[in-house]
């Protein structure tokens, strides 16, 4: 075969009779694959005309027809025979690549991590995981907070276009990759009966995720019990780094000044988060969570807590705005607090 595309290789063919017409099948075998083509002509005749049927690996879906010279014997053929097959062969677009690089990906959902893996054909997606999805549950007024993890372990088609969607048990996942990176939104909403015959409604807005392969490398943090102050209040704070490297039991006092008409009383606060914190790859991390009840009553607007590790030492800063505190039986107002503090590892 010569042409834009060439190739070489024996070939096998076939032939068959019918009434005053000759048909060879023949299957021209190259190095990029097998191409079958079908040439027919009238018995005695040194001329006819040829159809591509067939190929395989580089001529899948192969397409083609033109001439052929040389006389194909209607009887017994003695020695070899010589012909020539002139036209055009056509081959399909080649597929647009994947959408995805393959491989497995990890990045941060909110507070906390997200991973998955892409197949080997960069067209499937596969074992979705979120640790943490922060929810409000009802019909509790104001609604309880839950810190809710889950996996999807089925496999899922990326679009042409590197965008894929998941709805499962509550959760839903949209998200895009752009070469070796993929970001989105994942929310959960469900609907579930207590043991009291109470319909409980678990639902979280939409939260941006974003993930790569290879993953970001593990942060340079000790895992341990961290313990210290606030520098501006001079109160106590302590965090777990888990094994897992997330933060865990984030512990704080502070003192918000509050009012409620003449009254501006100092109201001590006792905080514990119970949700975890990723740790990011420089070693830094964080959570906003906005419209957070308090255990002791009232809630904040916006509570942040962020944060940077130096060996085995961190400094950060816990923030509260616009809270709404409970105390001694009376609701107050309280001013925005901002407590920078600063921990050490114990042992």
């Amino acid at each position: 075969m010569r042409g834009a595309s060439a190739d070489s290789g024996p070939a096998r063919a076939r032939r068959t009779l019918a009434g005053k017409r000759v048909q060879l099948r023949v299957t021209l075998a190259g190095t990029k694959g097998t191409i079958t083509v079908r040439v027919g002509q009238a018995c005695g005749s040194a001329t006819g005309a040829w159809k591509a049927l067939s190929g395989s690996r580089a001529y899948v879906g192969v397409a083609g027809s033109g001439r052929g010279r040389g006389r194909i014997p209607c009887t017994r053929i003695s020695g070899s025979i010589r012909i020539v097959l002139t036209g055009q062969l056509t081959l399909p677009p080649p597929p647009p690549p994947p959408p995805a690089q393959a491989g497995s990906y990890g990045g941060t959902a909110a507070s906390d991590s997200v991973t998955f893996d892409v197949l080997a054909d960069g067209r499937t997606l596969a074992n979705w995981s979120v640790r943490q999805v922060i929810a409000r549950c009802g019909p509790d007024v104001p609604p309880t907070v839950g810190f809710l993890s889950g996996s999807i372990g089925g496999q899922y088609p990326i679009a042409a276009d590197g965008t894929f969607s998941i709805t499962e048990f509550g959760y839903s996942v949209t998200g895009k990759f752009a070469a070796s990176s993929a970001s989105g939104t994942v929310s959960y909403e469900l609907s579930q009966t207590d043991p009291f015959g109470t319909v409980r409604t678990c639902r979280s807005g939409p939260a941006t995720w974003n993930a790569r392969t290879p993953p970001p490398p593990p942060p340079a943090v000790e895992p341990g019990r961290y313990c210290g102050t606030t520098t501006n209040q001079n109160k106590r704070l302590c965090f777990d780094v888990t094994a897992e490297l997330r933060i865990a039991s984030f512990d704080i006092d502070v003192t918000v000044t509050c009012f409620s008409g003449s009254a501006r009383p100092l109201v001590p606060l006792r905080f514990l988060y119970r949700g975890t914190i990723a740790i990011r790859a420089d070693s830094r991390f964080t959570a906003t969570i906005s419209q957070f009840p308090f255990e002791t009553g009232g809630q904040v607007e916006t509570l942040s807590i962020t944060g940077a590790f130096t060996g085995t030492h961190a400094t950060g800063t816990f923030r509260l705005i616009s809270p709404q505190v409970v105390y001694e039986g009376t609701r107050y107002r309280c001013f925005s607090l901002s407590a920078p503090w600063t921990v050490s590892r114990e042992g």
